[in-house]
C-alpha cells in the first residue's frame, strides 16, 4: 500500500507494509499521481480516493476478477454515505461503453488499472488541477481494450464525484482533439453536462415510412419532415401498405408531383413491419436509413443532424431519440432487455428527470432503440440482414439491434433530442386474443433465436430490475 499525505503526523508511517510518501501543499495532484505511480512495482494499480471505505471482501473480488479477465481497467459498483453516516444512494453501473462513460465518468472513486496501460498512458497532466485523474482515466481508456466491471458494491463514497462545467469541456476537448475527432461541445449549463454532436458530411439519408391510410397522422408527420427538419438531403420513401382513402391517395399524388425527394411505393400485403422496411430499404438511395413511424412529430428540429452525426461512427449500429407522449410523459428512451422482455425505460415518467449518470437527458448506450424512429448506415442494416420478417409486428426492431451488438457496434440512444410518438395510433394496441397470441408467438421466436442475450443487459445494470 502506498499512501500519500500531507499530514506531518510522523507516526502514520510505523503501519504494517504501508508506504508512506509525504508531500507539501503546495504539490498538484498530477506531480504527486506521477511521482507515485515511479514507485509502483505490481502489475496491477487500485487508485482509491481517500474519502471512500472499501467494502471487506474489496480486494478479494478485485483479484478474482484480474484474475479471470486479464482487464485493462476495471471498477465496481458503489454507494454513499450521508452526513448521518447512512449508506445510500447507490449507483449500479452499466459496463463500459463509450457514449455512456463520456457523458459521465462512473468508474467513481476507485478503480484498477494494470500497468501496463499506465506505462503506455504517460504522465498525468498538471492542467486541471484535482481532476487531472479524470483526464487521465480517459487517456487510460484510450490505451485499453478490456474494460471490466465488478458487478458488487466495493466501495462507499462520501462524496460525489462532480467535475465543474468548465473542466468538463476542457477534458473532452482535449479527448476529441487526441483522437482526431471531429466534433462540437454543446454545454448544458443546467445539467452541468457537455454532449458530444458529431460532425459529417451531409450524407444522403433516405426516410422509409410505412403507412396505411390515417390521413391526418401521415400529413403531419410529412409536413415536419418538409417544414420543420432542418437536415435537407434526404428523400422520403413512402410505402403504402394498401390505403383505400381517397383523400390521402389524391394527397399523394399532388406531393409527389411538388417534391422531387418523395417517393412513393405501393405494397398491398398482409401487414408486415419488417418486410416493408426491407422492401423500403431495398428502394432506398441513401447511405443512411431512417425507420420512421407515421404517428411521429417533431420536437427538435436538428434531430436528423445529431443522429446522422452519431450513426456516422464505425463503432455504432443503431441511433434512437428520446420519444414522448403528447402529453409529453416519456413513450421511448431507450430499450431494456430483462428476462425474456424488452420494456421502454423510463416510460410514462416525466421528460426532465435525469436519472443516473444524466442517462435519460444525454447521449447514451442502450442494448436497443425502437423502431418508430431508427437511423442506421445502410451497409450495417445490409451487414446484418435487414429486420427479420418471421417478425412481422413486435420485437423485431429488437431483434435487429441485438443483431448489431451481436457484430460488435454499439446502439446509443440521443435522449438530449426529442420527437413525439403518439403509439399505436396507426394499428392500435395488441389487447385482443388473436393479437396477443400472436406477440406471444413472436416473443418465444426471439426467446429461443437469442436465448441468455435476451435474458440479461449488460447496458443496463440488472439491480433496477429488482
Amino acid at each position: 500500500i502506498i499512501l500519500a499525505t500531507y499530514n506531518s503526523n510522523k507516526s502514520i508511517i510505523n503501519i504494517s507494509d504501508v508506504d508512506v510518501y509525504f508531500y507539501n501543499k503546495d504539490d498538484n495532484y498530477a506531480s504527486i499521481y506521477n511521482d507515485l505511480i515511479k514507485k509502483i512495482k505490481t502489475q496491477y494499480v487500485i487508485f482509491i480516493n481517500s474519502n471512500i471505505l472499501l467494502e471487506k471482501e474489496s480486494l478479494s473480488y478485485i483479484n478474482k476478477y484480474i484474475n479471470d479477465t486479464d482487464a485493462d481497467i476495471l471498477y465496481s459498483d458503489e454507494d454513499h454515505i450521508n452526513k448521518k453516516d447512512i449508506l445510500c444512494y447507490p449507483l449500479f453501473k452499466p459496463i463500459f461503453a463509450v457514449d455512456s462513460y463520456l457523458g459521465y465518468n462512473y468508474f467513481g472513486n476507485m478503480v484498477v488499472i494494470k500497468k501496463d496501460v499506465i506505462d503506455k498512458t504517460g504522465k498525468l497532466s498538471n492542467k486541471y488541477n484535482n481532476y487531472c485523474f479524470d483526464d487521465y482515466i480517459l487517456k487510460c481508456i484510450d490505451n485499453s481494450n478490456n474494460i471490466v466491471r465488478i458487478p458488487y458494491i466495493l466501495f462507499h463514497d462520501y462524496l460525489e464525484n462532480k467535475v465543474p462545467l468548465s473542466i468538463q469541456k476542457e477534458i473532452l476537448t482535449a479527448y476529441l482533439k487526441r483522437n482526431k475527432i471531429k466534433s462540437n461541445l454543446e454545454v448544458d449549463k443546467k445539467n452541468n453536462q457537455c454532449i458530444i454532436k458529431y460532425l459529417h458530411n451531409n450524407p444522403l439519408v433516405s426516410i422509409i415510412i410505412p403507412f396505411k391510410d390515417q390521413y391526418k397522422l401521415l400529413k403531419n408527420c410529412i409536413d415536419d419532415l418538409l417544414n420543420k427538419n432542418t437536415y435537407k438531403n434526404y428523400e422520403l420513401i413512402l410505402i403504402d401498405n394498401g390505403s383505400t382513402d381517397i383523400k390521402l391517395l389524391n394527397w399523394l399524388e399532388d406531393i409527389k408531383k411538388d417534391y422531387h425527394q418523395i417517393k412513393i411505393y405501393h405494397n398491398p400485403m398482409e401487414f408486415n413491419f419488417s418486410k416493408l422496411c426491407n422492401y423500403g430499404v431495398k428502394h432506398s438511395k441513401g447511405d443512411y436509413c431512417l425507420l420512421l413511424n407515421n404517428d411521429t412529430r417533431i420536437i427538435d428540429n436538428d434531430f436528423l443532424d445529431w443522429m446522422v452525426g452519431y450513426a456516422q461512427r464505425k463503432d455504432v449500429g443503431a441511433v434512437g431519440l428520446k420519444l414522448l407522449y403528447n402529453d409529453r410523459r416519456v413513450q421511448h428512451m431507450g430499450v431494456n432487455i430483462c428476462d425474456g422482455f424488452a420494456s421502454h425505460y423510463g416510460a410514462m415518467t416525466c421528460e426532465s428527470t435525469k436519472g443516473h449518470f444524466n442517462m435519460r437527458i444525454r447521449p447514451y448506450n442502450f442494448s436497443a432503440v425502437t423502431g418508430a424512429c431508427l437511423l442506421v448506415r445502410k451497409d450495417k442494416y445490409k451487414e446484418v440482414k435487414g429486420l427479420d420478417e418471421n417478425l412481422p409486428i413486435a420485437l423485431n426492431d429488437i431483434d435487429f439491434c441485438l443483431k448489431l451488438l451481436d457484430k460488435g457496434y454499439l446502439n446509443v440512444c440521443l435522449n438530449n433530442k426529442k420527437m413525439y410518438h403518439f403509439e399505436s395510433k396507426s394499428r392500435g394496441y395488441d389487447k385482443t386474443k388473436e393479437k396477443q397470441e400472436r406477440f406471444n408467438k413472436e416473443r418465444n421466436y426471439v426467446i429461443d433465436k437469442w436465448k441468455e442475450k435476451f435474458q440479461t443487459d449488460d447496458y443496463f445494470n440488472k439491480n433496477f430490475f429488482s
